[in-house]
């Protein structure tokens, strides 16, 4: 059959060559790595509303208490608010 007739691959011809894929460098920037974690801080402020509203306040405290220790002012503040809220279910 015509696979018979091909030459076998060998580890040179398997080669991935992802080089300038992702742009001009593989290394991670700094305002990439803030923004990747004030979204991460932004995700746990809408988890711990999920948590609020199916009234499971241990889990939304929880996580409010890491965005207190690792978001922005604003996420602060608003995690602050929320644990509030939780206190005075």
């Amino acid at each position: 059959a015509e696979s018979e007739s091909l030459p076998p691959l060998t580890d040179d011809d398997l080669e991935l060559n992802l080089d300038g894929y992702f742009g001009n460098s593989t290394e991670a920037k700094t305002d990439d790595i803030e923004i990747s974690a004030e979204n991460y801080q932004s995700s746990n402020l809408d988890l711990a509303q999920i948590y609020i509203d199916m009234e499971d306040y241990d889990s939304a405290a929880d996580v409010l208490k890491e965005v207190l220790e690792s978001g922005s002012a604003e996420q602060k503040n608003e995690a602050q608010s929320l644990l509030n809220d939780i206190e005075n279910a």
